[in-house]
């Protein structure tokens, strides 16, 4: 068992568990706007951050994937969502700086979160689901990445530990 805690994909698991947790319970009744926060996909984002493209997209769709567990949407969408918006954030960041800002952090958890909010929405519809595109859609993605985005950089410390990563992507 001590051999595998310091594997990267086994601290995201459970970081994951643990966020999720938080999210099924402490979060279930705290809705700013009436809009659920999604911690989860802020931690996916928080992950491309710092680990850069290809590790984000690995851990959002492995934070996505524990969160489908729960859902009632169809299986891998949140995996899809979280995924591909881990996947732009760690390419947008690579791409444009090496070092790290906090507020670089946050406006990047910000868009990111909110893109994947969008995305899982639109992806929604494409597979069948009716009624997940809607107006109201713009306010949970800047409600969602506004939340997440006031905790990014502490949360970008928590995924930094747990991808093992020593320097910033």
């Amino acid at each position: 068992m001590l051999t595998l805690v310091p594997r990267p994909l086994v601290r995201v698991l459970m970081v994951g568990l643990v966020l999720l947790t938080v999210q099924t319970t402490l979060l279930a009744g705290l809705r700013p706007f009436g809009i659920s926060a999604d911690i989860m996909l802020g931690a996916a984002v928080c992950a491309g951050v710092v680990a850069g493209a290809e590790l984000g997209a690995l851990a959002g769709f492995l934070l996505g994937l524990l969160f489908d567990l729960l859902l009632v949407s169809p299986l891998g969408l949140s995996a899809f969502s979280y995924g591909v918006a881990a996947f732009t954030v760690g390419a947008i960041k690579s791409a444009i700086t090496v070092g790290q800002a906090w507020w670089l952090t946050a406006v990047l958890v910000f868009a990111g979160s909110a893109g994947g909010i969008v995305l899982f929405a639109v992806s929604g519809t494409l597979v069948g689901q009716e009624g997940w595109v809607q107006y109201r859609l713009l306010g949970q993605a800047v409600v969602v990445g506004g939340v997440n985005a006031v905790v990014a950089v502490p949360r970008s410390w928590l995924m930094k530990w747990a991808m093992r990563v020593e320097r910033e992507a």
